[in-house]
């Protein structure tokens, strides 16, 4: 519930929902002693774990780290349509990058984030975070 209310803070819902028509996605930021925090970004589900298709970012992010970040992964693809299908709600999504990188650079106190599912919905509808936790120093 505080990472939930956290979030929300910072424009990120947390809602629970089922599966989308999309593929599903992860944020993690982890607390690096040299670098400071790192976010990583990857798709979920057998392949993409198999695969380890995840990138990876020290924040602070601008707007141009937020896209290549996303638009880093093999799966990209599936990502912005070229896979076939719609693809999903890319601006959405790089929004919803930039907003973690934001919280943890005001507060560094988290030592760690984790959103997953981050289910990714057809463009123009958003993304929803399905399940959130974060750790403090």
């Amino acid at each position: 519930a505080v990472a939930a209310e956290l979030l929300e803070s910072y424009g990120i819902a947390v809602r629970a929902t089922g599966p989308g028509p999309g593929p599903d996605a992860f944020l993690t930021v982890r607390a690096d002693p040299v670098f400071g925090p790192v976010v990583a970004f990857g798709l979920t589900g057998d392949y993409a774990d198999l695969m380890a298709d995840v990138a990876h970012r020290v924040t602070p992010l601008s707007d141009r780290d937020a896209r290549e970040m996303v638009r880093s992964l093999r799966a990209a693809p599936l990502l912005d349509g070229r896979a076939g299908g719609r693809g999903v709600d890319l601006a959405a999504l790089e929004e919803t990058v930039l907003r973690i990188s934001a919280m943890v650079e005001e507060l560094p106190e988290i030592e760690a984030l984790q959103l997953r599912p981050v289910r990714l919905l057809p463009p123009g509808d958003g993304v929803a975070v399905a399940h959130a936790t974060i750790r403090l120093a």
